[in-house]
Formats: structure tokens, C-alpha cells, sequence
């Protein structure tokens, strides 16, 4: 699909986050060559820690880890595969390479519509100076607003999918609100 992400950029002028399949650094130099702003990676960074750290050495902020998790543990493999890691353990590793950005995702709320996890966000962004960009459970707009509320600096930004697709978030309501 690089083809039809580079037209997207080309076309609309907008900043572009790819994720999915990207698993050698040949990939990504490729998807942030042809005008990519980040990354995104996932289970290939979680799997392998001299992989994740070549990448944040090699790319710097233009690389962001996707951290899915379920009950505390970190999950790879679209959600498949429980590692058993505890998420601190895994932030706290990335943290020590020098990356400077995640996408927590709480996979028990994703796509279910049913809110985000806030105390689980909240118990994150008070646990790292990680950037935090939020994923998962966020069904309106007083969702966004609950999130904004919990006043930790470093929660950058919140993913919003099925929720807009639905129709029960405009995308301009969401820019308005947050």
C-alpha cells in the first residue's frame, strides 16, 4: 500500500502515521521516505528488544511504539498472543532506549464502544514522561473531554476509530473539544 500512502501525502498535504507490517528497517525508511511523518510499530518491537532499539536509534522521534494491552499484560500478534510481560516493565525498557512516544491501546475496550479505561490511562501517563497518544474505548465526545480531564501532560493525543465511522463523533466536534 506505500503506493497509495505516498499519493494520500502528496495529494492532501497531510501528516501520515503508518503502522502495520512494518518489521525491517528497510520498511520503514521506505514509508518515511516517501513522506511518512512516523512509524508505528508494534510486535516486532515487543519481540525484539534490539530490533526496538536499533529503530529508536536509527529513527529517532519519527518512530512510535504501539503497546496493546489487556489486564496489565502486553499482547503482540494482533492481540493474540499474551507475552506476559507487565506493561511497566515494557514502558520502562523503552523508556531506557530513548524512545519518546507510545500508543497505549486497553484492547478490552477497542472497538467496543463502551468508553476508554481511565483509570488505566490515567495509571500510565503518571508512571512514565513517555508522549502518550490514547487508543481504545473512546465512543463520544464526553469521552475526549474525559480524557483531556485527567491533566497528565504528557497524554498528547487520542485515537478516535470506530466512534467516527459510527457517526457518533464528528470529526469536527472531536477538534473542537480537545
Amino acid at each position: 500500500n506505500i503506493g497509495i500512502v505516498k499519493q494520500l501525502i502528496e495529494t492532501l498535504h497531510i501528516k501520515v502515521e503508518l503502522g502495520g507490517g512494518l518489521r525491517t528497517i528497510t520498511a520503514i525508511q521506505r514509508a518515511l521516505d516517501i513522506g511518512v511523518d512516523r512509524a508505528v510499530l508494534g510486535t516486532a518491537v515487543l519481540k525484539d528488544k534490539a530490533f526496538a532499539k536499533e529503530c529508536v536509534d536509527r529513527f529517532g522521534d519519527k518512530v512510535v511504539f504501539g503497546i496493546d494491552v489487556k489486564d496489565g499484560t502486553v499482547r503482540v500478534d494482533g492481540w493474540t498472543k499474551d507475552t506476559g510481560r507487565p506493561l511497566g516493565d515494557v514502558i520502562a525498557y523503552f523508556e531506557s532506549i530513548g524512545l519518546k512516544r507510545i500508543i497505549y491501546t486497553d484492547i478490552s475496550r477497542d472497538g467496543m464502544m463502551e468508553g476508554p479505561n481511565l483509570k488505566g490511562l490515567e495509571s500510565v501517563a503518571g508512571s512514565t514522561a513517555l508522549e502518550i497518544i490514547s487508543s481504545g474505548g473512546v465512543s463520544r465526545l464526553d469521552d475526549i473531554v474525559r480524557i483531556r480531564g485527567l491533566k497528565k501532560n504528557n497524554i498528547k493525543g487520542i485515537i478516535i476509530g470506530k466512534a467516527l465511522y459510527e457517526g457518533t463523533i464528528k470529526l469536527e466536534e472531536a477538534l473542537r473539544v480537545s
